[in-house]
């Protein structure tokens, strides 16, 4: 089986990440919002505070570094660097993410966690998210299908593999892109509104994990690290650069979808020359 993400691992395209900042930036006071859209200028070039690879512990309003299930530093909104040796700081009595603690693990959680830093409240992030969704729906939005994507896929399926895809989007979107894409009747499951990191490691226990498994993602917390500590194998299109999974055996980086479907091409190439 291999299972897929949707949003910036069958395609990629930044201005939905644009979209999503401004539609956030709507529930802030004029002077806010203009600093809020700068930063999500800087962050979006990875020149600002927040990156992709973080964490966010809301709570604090403060940015963290880990290792492991460890928190290693501390960040403040200035760049400053906090010692995280505060037991009270450090919290070891909760999951490292859950609850108030959130991984920054994409172009759609950079801008929310920005969002959430200057104020704008839960309901209204939401109402942000799918009025993004309802634009990337409408006739108004062009979706770019990634070269060779459907070739692979199909290549995939044709050497044996069952292809699922599983997405933290509402059931219409999913289905919506999947379709634009052109590579819906490929997969064999679509499992919407999934609810990963927690929805994926159901979904691999009730699917059966492990050797014969690779999960491909962008999202580390989301998809690579449930797939690892199950004794999957993992794809990471880590184009952030954020390390995670290194040393593990079972996790193969790649940096772009490009080089995730010319991976992908030649395990079908070698799963097909094996089925023969």
């Amino acid at each position: 089986m291999v299972i897929f993400d949707l949003d910036g691992t069958l395609y990629e395209d930044p201005r939905v990440y644009d979209r999503y900042a401004r539609e956030l930036s709507r529930f802030l006071p004029a002077g806010q919002r203009a600093a809020y859209l700068k930063d999500w200028r800087q962050a979006r070039a990875g020149r600002g505070v927040a990156r992709v690879g973080l964490g966010y512990d809301r709570g604090q309003d403060r940015l963290f570094r880990f290792t492991g299930d460890t928190i290693s530093g501390f960040i403040d909104w200035d760049g400053s660097e906090v010692h995280a040796g505060d037991q009270a700081m450090q919290r070891n009595d909760v999951p490292l993410f859950g609850g108030d603690r959130v991984f920054i693990g994409d172009h759609w959680g950079l801008p929310e966690t920005l969002a959430i830093h200057y104020g704008v409240a839960q309901a209204d992030r939401a109402g942000a998210f799918l009025s993004t969704r309802a634009w990337m729906s409408s006739e108004k939005y062009t979706l770019a299908t990634t070269p060779e994507l459907h070739a692979t896929l199909a290549a995939l399926a044709a050497a044996g593999a069952r292809l699922a895809a599983l997405s933290n989007s509402p059931v219409d979107t999913v289905d919506d892109v999947l379709r634009r894409l052109g590579v819906r009747d490929l997969f064999a499951t679509i499992a919407a509104s999934s609810n990963k990191p927690a929805g994926l490691l159901r979904f691999l226990q009730e699917h059966g994990a492990g050797e014969r498994v690779l999960c491909v993602g962008d999202h580390y917390v989301n998809e690579i690290a449930p797939a690892l500590l199950l004794g999957c194998h993992a794809l990471y299109i880590d184009r952030h650069h954020t390390g995670l999974g290194t040393g593990s055996p079972n996790c193969t980086h790649v940096e772009s979808i490009g080089e995730a479907l010319d991976w992908l091409r030649t395990l079908a190439a070698a799963d097909d020359r094996r089925s023969r």
